[in-house]
């Protein structure tokens, strides 16, 4: 009996996986029996080749000036996809590069830090792997600190 929701065992006795992740990559072993005997076979399901898919992509977000803000790239693939991070055509952050201020974290996460407010405005997550590639895009908004006249 298998737990997983997205694992299904269709009337012809195939076994149907939808939305594969790496985590995927098993023995899967099929027992099958009846009045004559019974069998048992496995086979390995490799998951070296995905295409990069995001598991959750990057969101619109607003931030004070002064402050920090984080834009989600959270991407599956196999191979690892590379992350790249850029506003406009200016490269930000990948992994040979950061520009002052742009961090990319391990997990495709950019930080932008301290936000000021000419980075308001759209950035766009690329990921790409050997099999193939995905890309999404988010805006920043800036909200300016309010002061007070003394």
């Amino acid at each position: 009996m298998m737990q997983n929701p997205r694992y299904k065992t269709l009337a012809s006795g195939n076994l149907q996986l939808q939305n594969l992740h790496p985590e995927d990559a098993a023995i899967f072993q099929c027992f099958a029996k009846n009045e004559a005997g019974e069998i048992q076979t496995q086979t390995y399901l490799d998951m070296s080749n995905l295409a990069p898919n995001f598991t959750r992509p990057p969101r619109d977000t607003a931030v004070t000036d002064g402050l920090s803000a984080t834009f989600v790239c959270d991407v599956i693939g196999a191979p690892k996809p590379a992350i790249v991070w850029k506003k406009g055509e200016q490269i930000l952050a990948s992994g040979t590069l950061q520009v002052s201020r742009f961090h990319l974290f391990d997990n495709g996460e950019l930080r932008i830090s301290p936000v000021s407010s000419q980075d308001a405005g759209k950035y766009t997550c690329f990921s790409e792997n050997s099999v193939g590639s995905v890309n999404g895009s988010a805006s920043l908004t800036v909200w300016c600190k309010k002061t007070t006249a003394v």
